[in-house]
């Protein structure tokens, strides 16, 4: 569900810049005004990433974790299929935890906290591909802030992000507390 609505809000954002502008998103972006010289003297479209995949203090420190990504329908493409994740992995985490628990079922809420755990694994893989969707929506947003103005997107994304991301993570930790106070037997803990 969060991620099928992460990618449709991302699609609401590319579908309102091609009508709006009469181009395609790329397009607009291309003609935009992002250009950092490089080394060669001449001129080269570029996107810079956000923190924490870029870290900038001052001129002495530049740390890049991730190269630019080109502006026009390369940054598109891949700020879609940093979304696009999110929506191919989810099944697969649904399929694992489903398979899991099926044989597993007493155990399953306990070993989603442990280390030796498959599902363990799993639940940081979906929240780490999760955190990179949103960042690649962010980026998207970042670089076509002005255009996308008129719709206000930001508040939003935040409204929607805001209770699909409170009802993921209150899952985890009312599974998290129940673990810390039912023992092994089904009694609750004093």
């Amino acid at each position: 569900y969060e991620a099928y609505t992460v990618y449709n809000f991302f699609e609401y954002l590319i579908k309102y810049l091609e009508i709006s502008s009469g181009q395609t998103a790329g397009e607009l972006l291309q003609s935009k005004h992002f250009q950092s010289p490089s080394g060669a003297g001449e001129v080269k479209t570029v996107v810079e990433h956000l923190p924490p995949f870029r870290l900038k203090w001052g001129d002495r420190i530049d740390f890049k974790v991730l190269d630019p990504w080109p502006v026009g329908e390369v940054f598109v493409s891949r700020c879609k299929w940093g979304v696009m994740s999110y929506i191919l992995f989810s099944p697969l985490y649904l399929i694992v935890s489903i398979s899991y628990e099926s044989v597993h079922q007493d155990v399953a809420e306990k070993r989603m906290f442990q280390f030796s755990s498959v599902l363990f694994y799993f639940t940081l893989a979906q929240s780490a591909i999760s955190v990179w969707a949103v960042y690649c929506l962010v980026l998207f947003y970042h670089e076509a802030r002005n255009e996308l103005r008129p719709i206000k997107p930001l508040a939003k994304f935040l409204s929607i992000k805001g209770i699909v991301f409170v009802t993921f993570w209150q899952s985890i930790m009312l599974q998290f507390l129940g673990n810390l106070w039912i023992n092994e037997k089904g009694d609750i803990y004093d």
